[in-house]
C-alpha cells in the first residue's frame, strides 16, 4: 500500500480553508540565530497565508535583551488585532 502525503495534505488544507478563521492575526516572535527555526516559522507563515490567516514574524538575534522581548510580547498582548502570539 502506498500513502501519498501530498494528497492527504491537500485534503486537510481544503478542509481547513472551509473552517472559521480566527478573528485577528497570528504573530510569531523568535529570538534565535538558528536558520532552521526561522525557516520553519516562515513556512508556518506561508501556510497561514494559504489558509487566509494573517501572520507576522518578528525576528530578533539570539543576543536580544530579555526586557526587549518582554516588551514586544506585552505590546502584542495588548493589541486587539492580534489573535495569537
Amino acid at each position: 500500500m502506498f500513502i501519498d502525503g501530498k494528497i492527504i495534505a491537500a485534503q486537510i488544507t481544503e478542509q481547513l480553508k472551509k473552517e472559521r478563521k480566527p478573528v485577528g492575526k497570528m504573530v510569531a516572535i523568535v529570538a534565535s540565530d538558528d536558520a532552521a527555526l526561522v525557516s520553519f516559522l516562515r513556512l508556518k507563515g506561508r501556510y497561514a497565508k494559504v489558509l487566509g490567516i494573517p501572520f507576522e514574524l518578528y525576528e530578533f538575534p539570539a543576543t536580544v535583551m530579555t526586557h526587549e522581548l518582554i516588551a514586544r510580547v506585552q505590546y502584542f498582548s495588548n493589541d486587539v488585532s492580534v489573535a495569537a502570539i
